[in-house]
């Protein structure tokens, strides 16, 4: 018989792990709101005439995404929701208490 794999989520949150894939469940895991948080913190959230572009977060994606009402990712177009459109929310929210 074989051995049986076991997986355990990563101990503390990186660029590289914010959000991973579970082998087990074969589901993306880890924290929207956490990713969020680092791309605001990162300063990857840039604002040009109304649209919003997210830079990808080094060592973890290669794509800038957009945002203007919606988001041109997967995890948007699956769910309605994701964690550009949230960091765009964070991101306005720190500018209006600054300002």
């Amino acid at each position: 018989m074989g051995t049986l794999e076991t997986y355990e989520a990563p101990r503390s949150f990186t660029p590289n792990n914010v959000m991973y894939w579970c082998p087990e469940t074969k589901q993306v895991k880890g924290s929207v709101k956490l990713k969020a948080l680092k791309f605001v913190k990162l300063g990857l959230v840039k604002e040009v005439s109304g649209i919003y572009y997210i830079s990808p977060i080094e060592g973890y994606n290669k794509t800038t995404y957009q945002v203007n009402g919606g988001c041109n990712c997967q995890g948007f177009k699956k769910n309605q929701y994701c964690s550009h459109m949230l960091a765009v929310a964070y991101f306005n929210k720190l500018n209006e208490t600054s300002n």
